[in-house]
């Protein structure tokens, strides 16, 4: 509720007319009100030295509301955001996973900076590990994401040699970086240098990074990665057992 004073001086039908600045200059003009918020609060104000040409303005809500509108406003636009985050993964994925993930398996793989994920053909690595990139983005926790097979990053790398520094700085950086299919193929030691090059920076680094081998049993993984590789990465090592889902999806119940 306007003060009498104020509303004689200046109607509160839309503030059509702007106030006129004081004839004294030097002199400041206070209009008091009494303002009511929707929560039923009522405080004093003292609003001083209207410029001429400007309109008066009178908080509609107490101080306390406004905080939590502001919290309320604030936590809209994070929600929003992280909505469109997520659209945008779940359009980056392959049509095979989208829309179709779960919560991951394994909240260590969620936790941990360094993990190798092993196991047999089909037993849902790779559903995992995408699993694992949405689960992280949901919390906000990353905002960049690669997931590349090691002979995909390689050819990626060889597609344009001028640009192959900034390439491998890209895959050195990204919030978390999954690579599949790692050991799989006999690389050249060109190859290996530059993958140990992207590996050792992430782990030292300690950047999000989760390798996937083909592996029936653990001790396989040591003829698919380097030692130097195993060693770094070791501290989180999980294992994708059971039937292929390949042979479940398709119907097969065979071995």
């Amino acid at each position: 509720m306007i003060s009498d004073y104020l509303e004689k001086k200046h109607p509160s039908d839309g503030y059509k007319t702007p106030l006129k600045y004081n004839e004294v200059r030097d002199t400041t003009i206070f209009f008091k009100c009494i303002n009511v918020c929707s929560c039923g609060e009522e405080w004093e104000d003292r609003y001083a030295r209207y410029q001429e040409d400007c309109y008066p303005y009178i908080a509609k809500s107490c101080k306390e509301c406004s905080i939590k509108q502001s919290g309320d406003n604030k936590r809209l636009e994070q929600k929003v955001k992280k909505e469109k985050m997520v659209k945008a993964f779940e359009d980056s994925l392959p049509t095979r996973y989208r829309g179709n993930l779960e919560k991951p398996k394994n909240i260590s793989l969620v936790e941990a900076y360094c993990s190798i994920l092993w196991g047999g053909f089909g037993t849902g690595k790779t559903w995992e590990a995408y699993s694992v990139i949405k689960e992280l983005v949901l919390s906000g926790t990353v905002k960049t994401y690669d997931l590349k097979t090691e002979i995909g990053i390689m050819i990626d790398l060889k597609d344009n040699f001028d640009n192959m520094s900034s390439k491998i700085k890209k895959y050195q950086n990204v919030d978390i970086l999954v690579v599949d299919e790692i050991g799989k193929n006999n690389m050249s030691d060109f190859n290996k240098a530059m993958l140990f090059e992207i590996l050792n920076y992430r782990y030292d680094w300690m950047k999000k990074t989760i390798l996937i081998c083909n592996a029936k049993v653990k001790e396989e993984i040591r003829e698919l990665l380097p030692t130097s590789i195993i060693d770094r990465y070791r501290e989180n090592t999980i294992e994708m057992s059971g039937q292929s889902r390949r042979y479940r999806l398709s119907g097969n119940k065979s071995n």
